[in-house]
């Protein structure tokens, strides 16, 4: 039933964009094998390549994938932005914005809101494997869920060390002004499609006209958002503007992490329940309670 109406929607469509976002090298071969096995519309897909990076390594392996992919796709564009990416602080406010990892990363979201011409679009971060019907069931999503406005699939957070406990990054949102005072994922063993307050911005579909409104303003307060919640902010304004957040339970997603030399992934098997509470008289975050119920 649901690839039939899945084609009823699509057929209103005569062109969607499919958006990669690229930093790390040893990310791109799993990113295409999964994009590969992927059921897509290619003929009506534009796909935006995105290296929000200066390294040349990077840069020489992606577009010499790009001849292949012309032929499966309905046009290729490749993007190189020359960034330097910066330093990590965790659960840190954004104090020193302008020299942490995320100002880059926050630089490539501004860009890539502008540099798309389609009027819905899907993005898959490079290190996120997203298995072969997630667009079918995303796409399907957007279009018969009450108001949606973006819709995600499921993916966790990550660490250094495989045995790790870790959260999904879909999460209830407890917000003040532009103060995140509580963040709570969703418990990993939930089924079904959830309304969300915010999520990561890793495997997602959603209206580009919608997603570029979600910016507006955002340069003003930035640098208040603390570094793990600048995505959370982002698509909780999608929120606020009166649209709907869905998480599909259907859609799970591989995190990929390298550590000494070395990849794996993160999924449902390390994935916990957790919260971040804001402590006014700390002036920080307790960051990563796991929650016992």
């Amino acid at each position: 039933m649901m690839k039939k109406n899945f084609s009823k929607f699509l057929k209103n469509f005569d062109e969607i964009t499919l958006v990669g976002t690229f930093s790390r090298v040893n990310m791109v071969n799993p990113w295409l094998i999964a994009l590969y096995k992927m059921k897509l519309p290619r003929e009506k897909i534009h796909l935006l390549l995105y290296n929000n990076t200066d390294n040349i390594t990077l840069h020489n392996v992606l577009t010499q994938e790009i001849p292949y992919l012309k032929t499966l796709f309905r046009s290729v564009t490749y993007f190189r932005s020359n960034r330097t990416g910066g330093k990590t602080i965790i659960g840190q406010d954004n104090d020193n914005f302008n020299k942490s990892k995320l100002k880059p990363i926050w630089e490539m979201w501004n860009d890539i809101k502008d540099m798309i011409e389609t009027s819905v679009f899907m993005l898959i971060e490079d290190d996120t494997i997203a298995p072969p019907y997630a667009f079918e069931r995303l796409f399907y999503d957007l279009f018969t869920l009450k108001k949606a406005g973006f819709v995600t699939g499921i993916e966790t957070g990550r660490s250094m060390f495989s045995w790790m406990p870790t959260r999904l990054g879909v999460h209830r949102l407890v917000r003040k002004g532009n103060k995140i005072i509580k963040r709570i994922s969703l418990n990993p063993n939930s089924k079904g499609i959830h309304e969300i307050d915010c999520s990561g911005v890793y495997c997602f579909i959603t209206y580009t006209d919608i997603y570029r409104k979600a910016f507006k303003g955002m340069d003003k307060y930035i640098k208040s958002v603390p570094f793990f919640g600048m995505d959370n902010i982002l698509t909780n304004n999608i929120q606020k503007l009166g649209y709907k957040l869905y998480a599909d339970f259907s859609v799970w997603c591989d995190h990929l992490q390298q550590s000494a030399g070395k990849l794996f992934a993160f999924n449902r098997k390390q994935a916990v329940q957790m919260a971040d509470i804001w402590i006014p008289e700390f002036n920080n975050y307790a960051q990563g309670i796991i929650i016992k119920k």
